[in-house]
């Protein structure tokens, strides 16, 4: 996948151990919507492979699955000793153990993974997104096997998957791109000067990141060693390279995507653009396609700039995305399959039209913490305005080694009034809590910052004074709610009704009784926003908000802290979490040290007495 953004808004295993797995039964019921088949060509095909091995997991792993299993291709799952009963694992034709739980032990073995596609027969490797998918020397590792590697080839992984290289081509090709430092010189020294140079805010990225690791962004000078070091120490985790780039921080950007897709023979063709604007720490939680806002003129020139991007650097594939193949009606995991295959793409940019407009919400654990079991998942009926994708199901276990990510919701309508109209309902559906509509967010006025600046917070203190459910979202009022120090209260709800609410808490299960009579009860885990309020008694601490492992520590017994300092910095999720004092005080004692694992609810570190 390669973006572009305008100038007006830039985008900021123990392998021995073999598993044959049930047939394909339940994939569609996870899988749910509507999916195209979008070979069009009469030109003689290229047969596709027998065999593919995913090296991927979860969600990913599974949707690669469901086109494969239409198309009559079979599947190889590999899987970590955290995902020994994972959905994808029982949906493969054949799985292989390849290590334990951390990503470095078992889904970035390249030679695990290359063992298994040897020892399996498969033919080819889907490396899905994220773990492998833009390492150039996995690419490369596949190719030498006499493998096919299901993506671009390693020299275009390296002009594009380095954030660096990628803005020197982009700049040779005419588009525009953020002012900053791109270089090979990483000494901190250095790298701080150039932002000096730049001016606060600035931001920092893993050359080779995604998904939001790696990226910080750095308010004021003095914090800038601090975020760089964690910086790095995310990076190194997730993508094994520690190399970052520092840019100008735009602070009201619009996140824009092109969606190109090349083929072997020299044909590329855009699929338009989706505005990824609305996220949560650099997590993408909304998206839609097409942007909003955006003349036709403009489309056109991005998508132009994108495919001649594409083809400077001999670009093979794409990355999918469900709300390019909705406006679209297309499968672009057969797309990458064809094309992996030795196939033209198969529509050419006259056949490619934008049929009506398409959202996708995440429904992530992440805002909760709530790691541990999913006792109660119930998704929205699926129809062809109406598509689910996940991973898991009711009973399954939400890791604190991976993406926190539950499911996927995508949805369609006419025009985008009529696809927000669906997106309401289907989240009502889903019976979990989201944000409320927004007349921002609405209009399409969006930017990274949206939820940050627009998410209303009640402070501890609010809820102890109030009962009007209209002064926050509905969302923050459940979090606030583990503090565990109020039972009732009653007020509008976001439709405008009025409705009267009963909460009792038993640790950390909380039952929500409404007054018609309906009963839902919600799993929560402490919100971390709260920890520092409703974890710390008379003399003081600081608990854990999920478990964890202790990345670094700040303080020692005996120092003087100010509110607002940081303290430690916890990993989970693949991201990593500061924990900052929630007053002034002394440090009595720090209970854990860097590297050790520590479970939720966990005393870190004790204030001496006031």
């Amino acid at each position: 996948m390669l973006r572009a953004s305008n100038a007006t808004a830039l985008s900021q295993r123990r392998s021995s151990f073999m598993r044959p797995t049930p047939s394909f039964s339940g994939v569609n019921s996870f899988f749910r919507g509507s999916y195209y088949s979008t070979s069009t060509s009469s030109i003689t095909q290229k047969p596709l492979f027998n065999k593919i091995l995913i090296a991927n997991r979860g969600e990913i792993a599974i949707r690669v699955m469901r086109t494969a299993k239409r198309l009559g291709v079979k599947t190889v799952a590999v899987f970590s000793e955290a995902d020994r009963d994972a959905l994808f694992v029982k949906e493969a034709d054949e799985a292989y153990l390849i290590g334990p739980a951390a990503s470095a032990e078992s889904y970035l073995r390249m030679d695990k993974i290359l063992d298994v596609a040897k020892r399996s027969n498969a033919q080819a490797i889907h490396p899905g997104y994220g773990f492998l998918s833009e390492n150039a020397a996995f690419a490369d590792a596949v190719e030498k096997a006499g493998l096919t590697f299901i993506g671009p080839p390693s020299q275009a992984i390296i002009d594009m998957g380095s954030k660096s290289a990628s803005k020197e081509i982009m700049t040779a090709a005419g588009v525009p791109v953020v002012p900053g430092y791109h270089g090979a010189n990483q000494e901190p020294a250095f790298l701080k000067e150039e932002a000096d140079k730049m001016g606060y805010p600035v931001l920092i990225k893993a050359v080779k990141g995604g998904g939001g690791k790696g990226m910080r962004i750095v308010e004021k000078q003095e914090d800038f060693y601090e975020m760089l070091e964690s910086s790095r120490r995310e990076a190194i985790k997730s993508f094994g390279d520690d190399v970052v780039l520092v840019e100008k921080y735009i602070v009201r950007p619009r996140h824009v995507e092109v969606q190109v897709f090349a083929d072997k023979l020299g044909n590329a063709v855009y699929l338009f653009e989706r505005d990824c604007s609305v996220q949560r720490r650099h997590q993408k939680v909304l998206e839609e396609a097409p942007a909003p806002g955006l003349s036709e003129e403009l489309r056109a020139d991005l998508g132009a700039k994108a495919v001649a991007a594409a083809k400077a650097v001999n670009y093979v594939g794409a990355g999918t995305h469900p709300i390019t193949e909705m406006i679209t009606n297309t499968d672009l995991v057969e797309w990458q399959l064809q094309v992996a295959s030795g196939n033209r793409v198969p529509k050419v940019q006259d056949e490619l039209k934008i049929d009506g407009w398409a959202f996708e919400a995440r429904i992530y654990a992440e805002t909760l913490k709530n790691t541990g079991p999913l006792h109660h998942l119930s998704f929205p009926e699926a129809s062809s305005a109406v598509r689910i994708e996940t991973g898991v199901q009711q009973g399954d276990v939400v890791s604190v080694h991976y993406d926190p990510m539950i499911s996927k919701l995508v949805v369609k309508g006419s025009d985008r009034t009529e696809a927000l109209r669906v997106l309401r309902k289907a989240l009502g559906d889903f019976h979990v809590v989201a944000l409320s509509s927004h007349p921002e967010f609405i209009s399409g006025d969006v930017e990274t910052g949206f939820i940050k600046n627009t998410m209303m917070i009640c402070s501890q203190r609010q809820l102890h004074t109030t009962n009007n459910l209209g002064t926050c979202s509905f969302g923050s009022l459940l979090c606030y709610s583990s503090c565990y120090n109020w039972k009732h209260f009653s007020g509008p709800c976001p439709q405008g009704s009025t409705r009267t609410f009963t909460l009792s808490n038993l640790k950390s299960l909380l039952t929500l009784l409404l007054l018609s009579g309906a009963k839902t009860t919600l799993h929560l885990a402490p919100n971390p926003a709260n920890v520092a309020h409703a974890s710390h008694g008379s003399v003081g601490s600081v608990k854990t908000p999920m478990p964890c492992k202790i990345s670094s520590v700040s303080v020692k017994a005996g120092d003087k802290v100010t509110k607002g300092q940081n303290l430690i910095v916890l990993e989970a999720m693949k991201m990593e979490h500061v924990i900052k004092s929630p007053k002034e005080g002394v440090i009595k004692r720090v209970h854990y040290g860097v590297g050790e694992i520590v479970g939720e609810g966990k005393v870190l570190v004790t204030f001496e007495d006031e």
